[in-house]
């Protein structure tokens, strides 16, 4: 699993079978929030499969929380984390 953090969100490229209680506890550290309409009703992160099978989420960004706390959180859970600084859909 890898993931890219953006300005306003955090992509998880390639996600890997995960209990819902890691998730629940990977989201709460990253202070992800329901952000109606981008995330499903009462879900805290968008999930999409691709044409290849690969699943990828988005995590939307509210808390403010800094890009380099962000990765420290990532690597506890063994996920590799990039900074981008441009919005995803200028990049």
């Amino acid at each position: 699993m890898r993931a890219t953090i953006w300005p306003g969100c955090i992509d998880i490229y390639a996600v890997r079978a995960m209990s819902e209680e890691t998730w629940e506890r990977l989201l709460d550290e990253l202070k992800a929030e329901d952000v109606p309409p981008l995330t499903p009703a009462g879900k805290r992160m968008s999930i999409m499969q691709t044409a290849n099978g690969q699943t990828n989420a988005t995590v939307y960004r509210n808390a403010g929380m800094p890009d380099q706390e962000i990765i420290r959180i990532f690597r506890k859970y063994g996920i590799e984390a990039t900074v981008c600084a441009r919005s995803p859909v200028l990049a």
